[in-house]
């Protein structure tokens, strides 16, 4: 792909790039004589728009842009703002971008959008852009006028370049080895303390990532644990983590009596759902979180237990990885509402825990 030339179209896409964990599409697009970073939700549903914008941000005008511009005209045609000059860096700079020189790269949660043009990182959609903040660019000056991302900065007053950094050594990796590494040695952990495994899903429907369900059975108890999860971060976790690189990566369990009457193949599936949740709704899953799981007409939900305090697996493997097991503990309607309301009530979770009960028992 070469160079595209302004004012021929209302706007050209000159690099694009789907995300490999989530739903989302990064493309660079240039209309109105200057250059916007896309990020978009893409819908596998079948039904509606393909693609719904999460945020644009602008990268860099193509044009001088009078101190007397005002954007409204320009947006009431449909159109992206320039933006004024004098907010502008690097104000000399109106070259068009080649696509050959630019590279989208994805945050290892594969939410965060990172551009670089020539090897340099100029432009960033992260997961937490609103409609009052869009994201960083190294063309933008000050974040005071309405339109106008953050200015990027620099590797010493801005740490989304060290994690772009990472997350370009990340994707270099050779996923298919990692999988078969994590894969291996976390199974044979679990077979170590709960036996021979008795039966083996893949979750992925044959698509990246990898990731599987395994269940085992030991004395009158059987378990399922989900493998794979725990190879990639999840979104937000340093939103709500000070030490969010214990938090971000997890896998899931579920423990259940032999003799529990239930749909067990409908629940292990709601289970492998419930594993896609962080990288469907951008959300970050942890301990004392909710969910939708029907077990029964008595457990309509579940709430998530880390083993980190109920020390049931205590894995070893996860532990030296920081994965945080989640246990999926069901409960009825009446504890769901306590646990959800203002302020939540969770005394009867601190009392299985207590009891390091994750156990769905039958009466």
């Amino acid at each position: 792909m070469g160079i595209f030339g302004f004012g021929k179209k209302k706007n050209e896409c000159i690099i694009s790039s789907d995300s490999p964990l989530a739903n989302m599409t990064a493309q660079v697009i240039v209309e109105n004589n200057c250059s916007y970073l896309y990020l978009s939700q893409t819908n596998t549903a079948g039904e509606g728009p393909a693609a719904s914008i999460i945020a644009s941000c602008w990268i860099k005008n193509h044009v001088n842009v009078p101190d007397t511009y005002s954007p409204d005209s320009d947006m009431k045609r449909g159109l992206q703002p320039k933006i004024p000059t004098m907010y502008c860096g690097f104000q000399e700079d109106l070259s068009p971008f080649k696509a050959n020189q630019l590279e989208i790269v994805w945050g290892k949660e594969g939410v965060i959008a990172y551009l670089y043009d020539s090897g340099e990182l100029i432009c960033v959609i992260p997961y937490w852009a609103n409609q009052d903040f869009n994201g960083y660019s190294k063309y933008s000056s000050t974040d005071r006028f309405p339109t106008i991302p953050f200015p990027l900065g620099n590797p010493e007053s801005n740490t989304l370049f060290k994690r772009a950094e990472e997350a370009r050594d990340f994707w270099k990796q050779d996923f298919s080895l990692l999988w078969g590494s994590y894969q291996d040695a976390y199974l044979s952990e679990l077979e170590g303390k709960y036996g021979k495994h008795v039966k083996y899903y893949a979750i992925d429907g044959g698509n990246f990532p990898p990731k599987a369900l395994v269940t085992f059975e030991k004395d009158d108890l059987k378990y399922a644990f989900t493998v794979g999860v725990g190879l990639f971060p999840q979104p937000n976790a340093d939103m709500y983590f000070q030490d969010y690189q214990v938090y971000e990566c997890i896998e899931l369990g579920f423990c259940y009596q032999v003799n529990y009457a239930f749909d067990e193949t409908a629940v292990l599936s709601q289970i492998s759902s419930i594993a896609a949740i962080p990288w469907e709704c951008n959300v970050c899953l942890g301990h004392r979180h909710t969910t939708n799981l029907q077990v029964d007409t008595m457990h309509d939900f579940a709430v998530m237990i880390s083993d980190m305090d109920v020390r049931v697996a205590e894995s070893q493997f996860l532990k030296e990885r920081n994965v945080n097991l989640l246990w999926l503990m069901p409960i009825g309607k009446e504890v769901y509402k306590k646990l959800i309301a203002e302020p939540p009530d969770y005394s009867y979770v601190d009392a299985r825990i207590a009891k390091s009960d994750i156990v769905l028992r039958g009466l």
